[in-house]
């Protein structure tokens, strides 16, 4: 990886080298780069592409680079990743994300079944997500059965 380095500043070239990762789960996702640290220590900004159940995932990091995670979507159409936006700000699932979404545009407080009636999803599916995110703490219980952001 110096040799790579040393050419990119030499000529003010880029260099985009893939690697894989480890099977090991790693509280932080930078930490899962297969091999030693001197595989990413010279790097100025590495990148973990990662899938998850049906999610797709870019993490970011670098010297110079804010460290941000996108959601990323295939789409069969093309063959292609689409960046759905920052992960932070998307949820892990339709359900959830149609619970968040609604939240979100609503502006203010909503009873579970004033979000069913805003997405087109089933009782049960948003009830599951609501409360799942409650416990993930992405939305707040303000009373029995009213949520916000």
């Amino acid at each position: 990886m110096d040799k790579f380095k040393t050419i990119a500043e030499k000529h003010e070239a880029p260099f985009l080298v893939t690697h894989h990762v480890r099977k090991a789960e790693a509280e932080d996702v930078m930490d899962t780069f297969s091999g030693t640290y001197g595989l990413t220590a010279p790097a100025d900004c590495l990148m973990v592409y990662k899938r998850t159940g049906g999610n797709t995932e870019l993490h970011i990091a670098g010297r110079d680079v804010e460290e941000t995670a996108y959601a990323l979507e295939f789409t069969k159409e093309n063959e292609s990743l689409k960046l759905l936006g920052e992960l932070k700000n998307i949820q892990s699932s339709k359900a959830k994300q149609s619970v968040y979404d609604a939240l979100k545009d609503s502006g203010g407080e909503l009873s579970v079944s004033e979000i069913v009636d805003s997405t087109d999803m089933q009782n049960i599916c948003i009830r599951k997500a609501v409360s799942k995110l409650a416990k993930e703490g992405k939305i707040t219980r303000v009373k029995r059965g009213i949520y916000k952001i």
